[in-house]
């Protein structure tokens, strides 16, 4: 029994010695996380006008004529081998932009459309904001702080020697995106 009592003495002495050395059973951390969302206004895009080259007649000994509309309020009009007739002036196409406030985002255009009838080529788009000025080269327009602007869009169109009478569409996909 002597021997019992040692060896339990000795064991209690260890465990008292050693006691603060030994992991202790900690409580676990708790900690939380939260995820948040911003949803913003998407961007819309209205049509305001169409996009006309007005009423034109191949002239001359030029293969192909060319019109081409700048892109603004009173297009600056530009013709080699065509001639402009009255009844239908030249426009711009005006399209209405709304999103939100002071973002910036970029327009994509095609390089070209092509009318139907007729397959002729509409390209060189040329584009300009009311906020932002000429965008040809940047392709960046910019939401003022009501998050509105208005977009112009001009262009070139080829029309051949004897092109017949007729009028002829081409659809301009026009794409915008935050950045």
């Amino acid at each position: 029994m002597i021997n019992r009592l040692k060896i339990a003495a000795q064991a209690l002495l260890y465990f008292a010695a050693t006691a603060p050395f030994a992991p202790a059973m900690a409580a676990p951390a708790v900690s939380s996380a939260t995820g948040t969302v911003s949803v913003i206004k998407p961007l819309s895009l209205s049509s305001v006008s169409e996009m006309s080259f007005g009423r034109l007649q191949p002239i001359g000994s030029t293969d192909v004529g060319l019109m081409t509309l700048s892109a603004s309020t009173s297009p600056k009009i530009t013709a080699r081998g065509v001639s402009t007739l009255p009844g239908s002036p030249p426009t711009a196409a005006i399209r209405s932009v709304s999103g939100e406030p002071n973002r910036a985002y970029r327009i994509s255009l095609p390089a070209s459309v092509t009318s139907s009838p007729g397959g002729y080529l509409v390209t060189a788009f040329t584009l300009a904001s009311t906020n932002q000025g000429d965008i040809t080269t940047t392709l960046f327009g910019r939401l003022n702080p009501a998050g509105k602007d208005t977009l112009f869009i001009g262009g070139t169109i080829g029309l051949p020697k004897g092109a017949k009478q007729g009028i002829y569409t081409a659809r301009i996909p026009i794409t915008l995106s935050y950045e």
